[in-house]
């Protein structure tokens, strides 16, 4: 077995008895079931198949309304629920958008109609379920990777790794590659059963749950590789529990909100030119966790729309990271 291989047995030997990563599995486990149960079909007066929860059959419409407001409103970027004829609408990436007229969004819904109901219907109880599973499983999981490296500095485990001959870039990666990799293999299992539920109680194959797959692991990797930074530096699972929190939510919701007004031109009004130069070079320089999410979940719809910049920039911080977590392992004398 190679010496990577080795640390990532070893923790996930080491998930194994953290109470938050099993209340991680069973809690996934559970709601993927759960929502695969509560799903049924039923055939409407208008002789279409629907997909019903829990066998209320009102429950149709309100899959099938959401569904093209969500549609409608990703299509055209344009807020659901929004005023005919109003203007500078603000999308979830902060950008000001020009009002849409009448005929966009019926063309929107147009196309949307003709996307069978049970599709429709099964489409966005894929995004719920997609929504529920994804929010939860990255809380869990940001508490339960904070400890992977600050448990490994313990005085008498960190003695034991680096009696190892290995490379000290090697025990970081394969601390790493453990944790990301046995969360990997939970969410496969999740998403799977998520695909496979809806499929068989409704005779729709939402592909497009599997896809959220790949995206959600990657947020995972860029905020376990940030997390990792200060779990060696700090050796506080606590410290790092707190700051892989506020990164995923107290600042990038914050961040959030400094875009909007800045797309919206307060800062500009006001004569905060400071402001508006970091809402400016924000989106560049720094990952947005909420646009990323939205970008993951719209991949259960019918929605041909991805945007790649917010990937790309989650990827040059996962590399970055990494570096500055080996570089930091390395020269630390334990």
């Amino acid at each position: 077995m190679s010496a990577i291989g080795a640390i990532v047995l070893d923790t996930w030997r080491q998930s194994r008895q953290q109470a938050v990563f099993v209340v991680l599995g069973v809690v996934s486990l559970a709601l993927c079931i759960g929502a695969s149960l509560a799903v049924g079909t039923r055939t409407g007066s208008d002789g279409e198949d629907h997909i019903v929860l829990f066998g209320a059959e009102e429950s149709s419409d309100l899959l099938e309304s959401f569904w093209n407001g969500l549609y409608v409103a990703s299509v055209t970027s344009e807020p659901a629920g929004t005023n005919e004829g109003s203007s500078g609408f603000v999308d979830s990436a902060g950008d000001t958008l020009p009002a849409l007229t009448l005929s966009a969004r019926e063309q929107a819904m147009m196309a949307g109609s003709s996307v069978p109901a049970i599709q429709r219907g099964a489409e966005v109880y894929a995004y719920w379920t997609a929504n529920i599973l994804y929010t939860l499983s990255m809380w869990l999981f940001i508490i339960a990777c904070s400890g992977y490296f600050p448990a490994m500095l313990e005085g008498g485990a960190i003695d034991m790794v680096l009696a190892k001959p290995l490379r000290r870039w090697k025990i970081y990666l394969g601390k790493y590659l453990g944790g990301l990799g046995l969360f990997s293999m939970l969410m496969l299992i999740s998403y799977s059963l998520v695909f496979l539920g809806l499929g068989f109680r409704s005779g729709v194959w939402v592909f497009g749950v599997l896809a959220v797959l790949p995206l959600q692991i990657m947020v995972a990797a860029l905020l376990y590789a940030m997390i990792a930074v200060f779990g060696v530096h700090t050796r506080s699972p606590l410290l790092s529990t707190v700051v892989g929190l506020a990164l995923y939510i107290v600042v990038d919701t914050g961040m959030g909100a400094l875009l909007a007004a800045q797309k919206s031109g307060v800062f500009a009004r006001m004569g905060w030119g400071g402001l508006d130069k970091i809402a400016e070079l924000y989106p560049i320089l720094m990952p947005n966790f909420t646009l990323l999410k939205e970008q993951a979940l719209l991949s259960t719809l019918n929605v041909p729309l991805m945007t790649w910049p917010p990937f790309a920039t989650a990827f040059v911080w996962i590399v970055a990271s990494l570096g500055l977590g080996c570089w930091r392992f390395s020269r630390t004398d334990y």
